[in-house]
This record gives structure tokens, C-alpha cells and sequence, in this order.
């Protein structure tokens, strides 16, 4: 059946399932890009809570908090509030 109605069947039949396709590789493509960017930000809250920059990986424990309450990466620069300072103040 499936190949059958792209190359046997009327023009209005292989739209249907060039649509039904396309619509579903977009369906697919939209939930791996939110799965990716869930996976991200629990990998990223991981790093922080561990005290370690969630750019490079670099330990943040040594680090004194800015006035703005955020931590400098001294190896990247990356600034990050810590689940540590955010809960105490």
C-alpha cells in the first residue's frame, strides 16, 4: 500500500501523504529541539549545583560572589548564581 500511493495513485492521494509525511517530520523534528533543551537545562542545574561552571566544567568552590550575587568562572568568565547563594540570600 504505502509506495503503491506515491507512484500508482491520483495526484490528490500522494499529496495527502507527502502532507502526512511532512507534517510529521516537523512534529518530530519540534519534540527532539524541546527534549534537547530539557536535557540542557537539567545538565546546566547538575553543574551549578555542584559548584562547577556549567560552561566549562571548571570548579567554582574557591569563588567569592560578586556584587550582583553571581559567581565568576575565573577559567571562562562565565558568571552563574549558585543554588547555594540563591537559597541563602
Amino acid at each position: 500500500m504505502g509506495i503503491s500511493l506515491l507512484f500508482g495513485a491520483p495526484a490528490h492521494d500522494t499529496l495527502a501523504v507527502m502532507a502526512a509525511w511532512i507534517a510529521a517530520a516537523v512534529f518530530l523534528g519540534i519534540c527532539s529541539i524541546l527534549g534537547r533543551t530539557d536535557r540542557v537545562a537539567n545538565a546546566r542545574r547538575a553543574m551549578l549545583a555542584n559548584a562547577l561552571c556549567a560552561s566549562c566544567g571548571y570548579s567554582l568552590d574557591g569563588s567569592e560572589p560578586q556584587a550582583d550575587h553571581c559567581t565568576v568562572c575565573s577559567e571562562c568568565g562565565a558568571a552563574w548564581r549558585l543554588a547555594t547563594q540563591a537559597e541563602g540570600g
